[in-house]
């Protein structure tokens, strides 16, 4: 079994993030929602895009294309779930 890489994992994560977060906020027309824990979303939503800061900063002699993506896809998230719990940043 091939052992997933560090970019690999940042850029799975980030991608599922990306698709949890709105299934999460918002319900369906048929009043369903998708209901999931929110200690995970706030590590995912707010932590991880420090992850993806650090390993592009570590590894600058690379383009490194799947942390730029998923730091991208997490800064979305960062301020989505920001929003959606009212925090002002500023």
């Amino acid at each position: 079994m091939k052992k997933l890489s560090s970019e690999n994992t940042y850029l799975i994560t980030s991608i599922f993030l990306s698709i949890l977060l709105p299934f999460s906020f918002f319900e369906t027309g048929t009043n369903l929602s998708f209901s999931s824990p929110w200690l995970p979303i706030w590590i995912f939503g707010l932590l991880i895009p420090f992850y993806g800061i650090v390993q592009i900063t570590k590894f600058t002699d690379d383009w490194n294309l799947k942390y730029w993506i998923g730091l991208i896809l997490n800064l979305l998230n960062f301020f989505f779930v920001n929003r959606f719990f009212s925090i002002n940043l500023w």
